[in-house]
């Protein structure tokens, strides 16, 4: 997978808000739809949705040209395909050389080409990733590699991080919830190179995807200046070793204590259990077929959730008492206005209670909070039951699409 890095820009998150183009326009073909905005040429297979795309990607678009105070001709063409087959049956009819994953940009055709993959969440940032290296690339770096991989991939990563609500896009932010969770699989690859930053921006060691992400994200905040000379030297394809000499001189314990005791402070909160989960917004979003959980790091004595259904018969709400994969407690909110407390212990789901909800569908708030006697269980307001529960709270979906605004009050010890 071909991709890319950036050059002359100001390191700060950007929020773009936009309303749906209204120049936008999509046709079906046999096997996809093509859509245009002013600076894309999409074409888009399966259920993903063409104009929310384009949408996000102008929105990026808008921000790299902040970034590199430059922007390349147009349109920029990208290819979204359903299946990770009709994927590499377009690489092959466009001769496009392929070594693995399921996105690349293509210097030769100056064209993105990528598959949908298992969530949305993921799709996106693969979107924004890819994106980014096809923008870079024609503008910074003559549409060639710059001579470190850890700086080509660390910007595609910095700007495919980010946070979506289908109207404003953030950039170089953490969220507060992946699947990948790269500050926590940063700390640990930097852990197994003994915190060597030089050995990783000379590119002697590979910090892997995550790595190169905290490496451009810490650099790029903490002195903007230098980064910004560093990139233009890798941009033209000079020794790293050489570059970062030039920039940095030694990499000096200050900026390597500066970057550990960063990493050690930005984390995301939520840990992804299984199924989808991803920031939208204020919004943590979960959508699943089936079961979907995600839980705090560190239990907070109370968490509070506003419930805000998106799609599907609702089952959403609260995870509590989570010490394993099949021992945990949850609390949903039924469509049919009842609250229904179950325990799931081994291969078994064990009824705790139901209570009829009195409030018509509205403004929805779940909450469990951390009591002596065990976990109080509160609905609207109103207290559900009181369980004798140890262990990690969270949210949950089962079979719908649902959006939760929490709120939390802390108190709690870090978990595993």
């Amino acid at each position: 997978m071909v991709r890319a890095s950036l050059s002359a820009w100001s390191f700060f998150p950007l929020c773009v808000a936009l309303l749906w183009p209204t120049d936008g326009l999509a046709a079906a073909t046999s096997a996809g739809r093509e859509h245009r905005t002013e600076h894309y040429e999409l074409y888009v297979e399966g259920d993903l949705d063409p104009t929310e795309t384009g949408a996000m990607l102008e929105a990026l678009h808008a921000q790299l040209g902040r970034f590199f105070d430059a922007s390349p001709d147009g349109p920029l063409r990208i290819e979204i395909y359903e299946t990770q087959d009709r994927f590499l049956s377009a690489l092959r009819r466009d001769r496009q050389p392929y070594e693995s994953g399921g996105g690349l940009y293509g210097p030769t055709f100056e064209k993105v080409w990528l598959s949908i993959q298992p969530t949305e969440a993921y799709t996106r940032q693969l979107i924004l990733h890819e994106a980014t290296h096809q923008f870079h690339f024609l503008v910074a770096t003559g549409n060639e590699f710059p001579s470190a991989l850890w700086y080509t991939e660390g910007i595609a990563e910095f700007m495919g991080m980010a946070n979506w609500d289908g109207h404003a896009l953030q950039v170089g932010v953490i969220p507060a919830i992946t699947v990948e969770d790269y500050p926590a699989r940063a700390r640990v690859r930097f852990e197994e190179l003994g915190w060597d930053l030089t050995a990783v921006l000379e590119g002697r060691v590979s910090a892997g995807q995550a790595g190169s992400w905290a490496m451009v994200h810490f650099l790029a905040n903490h002195d903007a200046r230098r980064f910004r000379d560093l990139g233009r030297r890798l941009e033209r394809r000079e020794d790293p070793a050489t570059a970062v000499r030039a920039v940095y001189g030694s990499v000096s314990p200050t900026l390597a204590n500066g970057f550990r005791t960063w990493l050690a402070k930005n984390h995301q909160p939520w840990q992804w259990r299984w199924n989808s989960w991803e920031q939208r917004g204020d919004w943590i979003e979960g959508e699943s077929d089936v079961l979907a959980i995600s839980t705090l790091k560190q239990t907070p004595r109370r968490l509070e959730v506003e419930l805000q259904p998106v799609s599907g018969y609702l089952k959403g709400g609260l995870v509590f008492g989570y010490q394993a994969p099949d021992d945990f407690y949850m609390m949903n909110l039924w469509d049919d206005r009842t609250i229904r407390v179950v325990r799931r212990l081994g291969d078994e789901w064990l009824s705790v209670d139901k209570v009829q909800i009195d409030q018509p569908a509205g403004r929805d708030v779940l909450s469990v909070e951390q009591g002596r006697h065990g976990v109080h269980l509160s609905a609207n307001g109103k207290l559900v039951k009181v369980v004798d529960a140890a262990g990690q709270v969270g949210l949950t979906v089962d079979g719908c699409t649902v959006r939760f605004r929490p709120t939390l009050e802390r108190g709690g010890k870090e978990t595993g």
